[in-house]
């Protein structure tokens, strides 16, 4: 086994791990993933998404890796700093199959980076638009600024994109630099409200909690929120900073002994989309205090939201009475009712099934 590369095993009593396996570059020679050994129409059927409730929804990938090194992030370690992209037609033939074999109607784009190349992207969305699939998009998951302007916003909205997502992280400069995060902020400025000009929904993503964060890095974060509320983002969602491992904090972290691979640390991880449950790293702030900052965060941008655009606050009341989920907003207090309802459920299985002795 030690002649495998990319692997790594028990030898009697030692761990081997072999040198890294190089990365396929030709993307296109990589075979669809095999959905068929997955039981991927129930997620599509009860629409678990990780974006918005579009329509039946499949997940998908137009390229690997990404070029920048954010400490925070365990992507250099796992792809190197290589992004590689598929040709446009192996994408649309990917998107052809689903639409006729599970009659998919929405895509979730799962890129790490996904808009790199401006040229890439308006061939793609030049290609969908004479193609008229009928479906839309989304990019979930957080993209760049940089290659997103008015041209291709409009360009993303014709194809069928409806939602996309920008993680600025923070708004500190100072602390957009100790983080490595290469992020011009008038740039994303700029490119928000063009997008939102074109027509997108627009989310944006911000992380408290970094080690080494300070009080004026924070302030700084919160009036970038009402900045970039004003700039006419959507939607925002603060999560904690969490220790990925690989990534460069999380050896800083592991080498002065604040975290270690214990059960202890794969349980703070849950905190990544709990906001509730943070597990701080800070030394001057506690888990609870950076959790009441997550929250101190989303409160501040709808407040701003509802002050600078007022009908939207009825518009989002019409869609949680209605149970609307075509927004990242409204789908995640759906996610949130759905799990109540599970737990319920379950709580009530496990009373019936209760045997009392005599």
């Amino acid at each position: 086994m030690s002649a495998v590369r990319g692997i790594a095993f028990r030898d009697g009593g030692r761990i081997v791990r072999t040198p890294p396996r190089p990365r396929i570059t030709d993307l296109d020679s990589i075979p669809l993933p095999l959905w068929e050994a997955f039981p991927v129409r129930s997620y599509i059927d009860n629409h678990l998404t990780h974006g918005a409730n579009l329509g039946r929804c499949m997940p998908i990938m137009a390229s690997r890796g990404c070029p920048y090194q954010c400490a925070f992030c365990s992507s250099p370690s796992m792809w190197g700093l290589k992004w590689k992209v598929r040709s446009v037609d192996s994408v649309i033939t990917e998107m052809k199959s689903y639409i006729a074999e599970y009659g998919v109607s929405n895509f979730d784009f799962y890129d790490l980076t996904a808009i790199i190349d401006r040229r890439w992207i308006l061939r793609f969305c030049e290609r969908l638009t004479q193609e008229r699939l009928g479906v839309t998009w989304q990019l979930p998951t957080g993209t760049r600024c940089e290659a997103i302007d008015g041209q291709v916003s409009r360009a993303l909205h014709a194809a069928g994109c409806r939602i996309m997502n920008y993680a600025p992280e923070s708004g500190s400069p100072a602390e957009l630099e100790r983080i490595r995060k290469r992020v011009d902020l008038g740039v994303m400025l700029r490119s928000i409200r063009s997008a939102r000009q074109a027509g997108l929904q627009i989310k944006v993503n911000f992380v408290f909690g970094f080690p080494g964060s300070g009080w004026r890095d924070i302030l700084r974060t919160l009036g970038f929120i009402v900045r970039v509320t004003w700039n006419g983002a959507d939607d925002v969602n603060c999560f904690p900073f969490s220790p990925y491992p690989g990534s460069a904090m999380f050896r800083e972290l592991e080498r002065s002994g604040r975290v270690g691979l214990d059960e202890r640390y794969f349980s703070s991880l849950l905190a990544y989309t709990d906001p509730a449950n943070s597990v701080s790293f800070v030394d001057y702030i506690g888990s609870r205090q950076l959790s009441a900052l997550n929250f101190a965060g989303m409160l501040l941008f709808y407040a701003c939201s509802f002050v600078f655009r007022p009908p939207r606050f009825f518009k989002l009341a019409w869609a949680i009475l209605t149970k609307d989920s075509s927004t990242k907003l409204t789908m995640a207090l759906a996610n949130q009712r759905r799990k109540r309802r599970g737990l319920q459920r379950l709580r009530s299985e496990g009373t019936r099934s209760v045997v009392v002795p005599d």
